[in-house]
């Protein structure tokens, strides 16, 4: 008999298959000059028939764009790890302006509730986890648990509430951005119309000497700190020692409210972290987001 010219090799499975589906509409909104436009969902999910808890990610962008095809490392990771990702486009400035990427982020949590049947998704355990101003996002999105601020649009009838949160070097008060860097820095972050804050808050239309905080008030209704209840969900919060684009004391002054308030948080200082980048695609990052959601959504 011929010798076997092969190698036989039985291969153990340990991690599950993993299907995309692609550039879902989960809402529909009006933009000036735009008319009605599309915004659009991806999601990630282990091929199973168990329902999964769900999370939303909401990349960053500095508040003037937005790819929902980010992160598509740890995106995958967290499918592998038991859970339906989705990751949406949502409105940038200076065309749209707060609160309107907020309102996309609590209209996509309505539409993963109202569908939760189509993706396995189990509509009473959704955790939110967004990179810089996604971090702002999510973090006004799940300071304002237990309200209906921000609800606009499509699937009323669904709450937008949500039971865990993860903010990666992400905005907190958009006066404090360059808190942590040079006086020039610090200036034209506070003076400039043109800094993306600045834009998020009035547009490119404002006063030439609209800085980001000429209104106050305004200001202050976009400051997520303000808004913590009882109500918030447990939060991890992780940020650069190196970041040179979002100061750190962003996240300390959100960890400071949190614990104020008494809410679950933990708050990590990675000290070789930029701002975005390489590191945080690393597995010991990874496993931490991972846990943090197992123990709050599983």
């Amino acid at each position: 008999m011929k010798e076997k010219q092969y190698i036989e090799l039985e291969v153990p499975v340990s991690r599950p298959w993993i299907s995309s589906i692609t550039n879902l509409t989960y809402s529909q909104v009006k933009v000036e000059g735009y008319g009605e436009i599309d915004l659009k969902m991806d999601i990630l999910k282990p091929v199973t028939e168990r329902m999964m808890p769900v999370i939303l990610y909401v990349t960053g962008g500095r508040f003037l764009y937005c790819k929902k095809e980010n992160n598509i490392q740890t995106r995958v990771r967290l499918a592998e790890a038991g859970y339906v990702v989705a990751s949406i486009h949502y409105r940038t400035a200076p065309i749209s302006l707060f609160p309107a990427p907020v309102e996309d982020v609590k209209s996509a949590i309505r539409y993963l509730r109202a569908n939760a049947g189509k993706f396995n998704i189990d509509a009473t355990h959704i955790g939110l986890w967004g990179e810089s101003a996604g971090g702002y996002m999510v973090t006004m999105a799940g300071a304002t648990n237990g309200t209906r601020l921000f609800d606009v649009g499509d699937n009323m009838d669904y709450s937008s509430d949500v039971g865990a949160v993860v903010d990666l070097y992400g905005v907190t008060a958009l006066d404090h951005i360059a808190s942590d860097f040079s006086k020039t820095l610090q200036k034209q972050h506070a003076l400039s119309p043109a800094a993306p804050e600045a834009l998020f808050l009035y547009g490119a239309d404002a006063d030439t000497n609209h800085g980001v905080a000429a209104d106050p008030h305004k200001l202050s209704e976009t400051n997520p700190m303000g808004y913590i209840t009882d109500k918030t969900p447990p939060f991890l919060i992780m940020h650069g020692g190196r970041d040179d684009v979002m100061s750190v004391t962003e996240s300390e002054l959100l960890y400071e409210a949190l614990q104020k308030q008494a809410i679950p948080s933990t708050f990590y200082y990675v000290k070789n972290a930029q701002h975005s980048g390489v590191v945080w695609e690393q597995e010991p990052i990874v496993r931490i987001i991972v846990d943090f959601f197992d123990k709050y959504l599983k």
